[in-house]
């Protein structure tokens, strides 16, 4: 069983049972016989067909060459905007003014000579001038409220009271529970800006070790999936089925108990029957679906083999989210020029009373947006959705590409050796498909948009007067159902780039071929997006789980006292988001290799299949092929 077995000749069923049996890879499996849709030519696949997938470099060509073409020609454009936005911002000085903050009179905190020595932004008054900001040497403190003054303008102008504030970055935050407190967070908006800040500055090394706890425990899952996905997937569908029974349970004896005629009585009744059917058709489900269950955990257990096999693989989601964090200290970058250049657009007049009872006018600059810097700025947000669903794609390409070469190569001694795949799987996408990714995420980077236009919009009704009930459930309405459809567009294009990554045809090509493919085993796929799913969800929720609590005890055990940081919440919030995005590297790893293994193992079975029904596998692992195998 542990090599690679000669093609067979003369196949068998499982009911042939006094004809000899083919090697492992030539078992008949019932119930596998829906074909893959076809190849790139439309025809059923043939074991020619699947000897040489994934497509050889010789028999591909460029895809959806038009799209790359408009992708290079769209970033070309936006290159010229941010050279552009910061010729208009008045190059590093106009960087400088949004980072550093300005004067009321416009001089750049730390910057200017008038004010090189005051790298601190200050408000005299946030309740009567929340505009009126000066740059100061130093925060006041606890210590100098009420004791010390600031003369704006210097010269002759009006003489404010200090009072208490913390320093975070350049910003003088009045403290938590001031009146001036809240006029001056509305100007940052953001209402823990300076705990925040301040908290996370102080506690960064726990935040470096626990982004390689994160990653420890990413390997850990893995590492526990491959040994125990069966056991768990069975677990998961009890506890449903038990926690629906137990909650319809409750719900029904706490109706009984209650007086008759008691309000909400007949609703605790109704919800513990409504829980008691869910539970009775969610069997049913289970029932109908058993056989395609076993399949998907057998799929899952074979993608855990792909990712044991090809380490190189953990290397691609890492490299991808430098490469999107890279990008978006760019695209930040270039969002602050475009909002300096804004800078001074709007002015307000402060009339102040100086020292000697008379008045003196100091002007201060405000932003405002106008409609082609708003207009500007959505092209700029909806380049970073393309290019971060652009650089997603290329990884979905890349792992799809290696796990299909990995499924494609026969046993050796029981194991499949290659030469590497991941740097061959790199080198295929970025010559041939980069107009494929970049056609998926465009499409998916439209409907994003779309979602946070309504997103945007539905903010901006809140607050307002009037009767806006019917338009804000219409777009809740909208919102809700472009968000399914994200679902389905990122679901549909990690097909297509599975099928790409096989048979080398272009998106609406491959489009076509995954959606039939879906069709045709939707029981399958339905199922094993159901189980992965549950387990990708588990991995992350796993490492942020684990990283958030060593985040909490490391902070609280290394920076408590009077020197530590104020809260651990800070800390321990950014070590969880740093644990979803790491969990989310590996479980997306998993999630392509399950998907790759899925389709590889249909075109397998096509490939293989006989009259009557009876269909086979040749490159199935013998686990896959002995559970696959198994009639009811």
């Amino acid at each position: 069983a542990g090599h690679s077995p000669a093609p067979c000749r003369h196949r068998r069923t499982l009911s042939d049972k006094h004809k000899p049996r083919c090697a492992r890879g030539a078992v008949a499996m019932d119930g596998l016989a829906e074909p893959l849709s076809g190849n790139k030519y439309g025809k059923h696949l043939n074991r020619s067909d699947v000897a040489r997938l994934p497509t050889s470099k010789s028999e591909r060509g460029c895809t959806d060459v038009l799209c790359c073409v408009v992708f290079l020609v769209f970033w070309a454009a936006m290159g010229f905007v941010a050279f552009s936005a910061v010729g208009r911002a008045g190059g590093v000085n106009g960087y400088e003014r949004v980072v550093y903050g300005v004067q009321y009179d416009g001089s750049v905190c730390g910057r200017d000579a008038d004010v090189a020595d005051k790298p601190f932004i200050y408000w005299p008054d946030a309740v009567h001038y929340p505009r009126l900001q000066v740059c100061v040497a130093a925060c006041p403190t606890a210590a100098d409220a009420g004791s010390t003054t600031l003369t704006v303008p210097p010269n002759g102008g009006h003489v404010f009271t200090t009072y208490a504030t913390e320093t975070a970055f350049h910003y003088c935050i009045p403290v938590p529970g001031s009146v001036q407190n809240s006029n001056v967070l509305s100007e940052l908006d953001n209402s823990a800006f300076a705990h925040v800040i301040s908290d996370l500055g102080r506690s960064w090394p726990v935040l470096l070790g626990c982004a390689f706890i994160a990653l420890a425990a990413g390997f850990a899952y893995l590492l526990l999936l491959r040994h125990t996905a069966g056991v768990l997937v069975w677990l998961v569908i009890f506890a449903i089925m038990g926690g629906l029974a137990g909650a319809g349970y409750m719900s029904w004896s706490h109706a009984k108990g209650m007086a008759d005629g008691a309000a909400g009585k007949d609703v605790q009744m109704w919800v513990g029957i409504g829980l008691w059917v869910a539970d009775a058709i969610f069997v049913c489900i289970i029932c109908g679906l058993r056989r395609s269950i076993v399949v998907a955990v057998a799929v899952l257990k074979e993608a855990t083999k792909a990712v044991r096999d090809m380490k190189q693989m953990l290397v691609i989601p890492p490299v991808k989210f430098l490469v999107i964090l890279a990008f978006f200290a760019y695209w930040t970058s270039v969002a602050v020029y475009m909002v300096a250049s804004t800078e001074g657009a709007g002015t307000l007049t402060y009339n102040l009373t100086t020292a000697s009872n008379g008045t003196i006018s100091v002007p201060t600059s405000a932003m405002e947006w106008s409609r082609d810097d708003a207009e500007i700025f959505a092209l700029h947000f909806f380049s970073l959705l393309w290019a971060v669903a652009f650089l997603i794609a290329l990884g979905d390409l890349i792992l799809s590409h290696a796990v299909a070469q990995w499924y494609f190569k026969p046993f050796r001694d029981g194991v499949k050796t290659l030469d590497a795949p991941v740097s061959t799987a790199v080198g295929v996408t970025l010559r041939y498909h980069l107009g494929t990714a970049a056609f998926g995420s465009c499409v998916l980077a439209l409907v994003s948009f779309v979602k946070w236009v309504m997103q945007y919009a539905h903010k901006k009704l809140h607050g307002k007067r009037g009767d806006t009930g019917p338009l804000k459930l219409a777009l809740c309405l909208c919102m809700c159902c472009v968000a399914c459809f994200e679902k389905v567009v990122k679901f549909l294009n990690r097909q297509v780039y599975v099928q790409t990554s096989l048979f080398g045809t272009s998106f609406c090509t491959s489009a076509k071929n995954s959606f039939s493919l879906v069709a045709r085993n939707a029981g399958r796929v339905a199922s094993l997006s159901a189980i992965s799913g549950i387990f990708l969800m588990l991995g992350t929720l796993l490492v942020m789980a684990v990283t958030s609590v060593s985040a909490y005890l490391l902070t609280t055990h290394f920076y408590s006292g009077p020197d530590g940081v104020s809260s651990p919440v800070a800390p321990t919030v950014v070590a969880c988001v740093i644990g979803y995005v790491v969990g989310a590297v590996f479980t997306q790893v998993f999630d392509v290799a399950i998907s790759t293994v899925l389709h590889c193992f249909i075109a397998d079975v096509d490939a293989h299949s006989e009259e009557g029904g009876v269909a086979h596998s040749e490159y199935a692992s013998p686990e896959l092929v002995r559970v696959c195998a198994k009639k009811d």
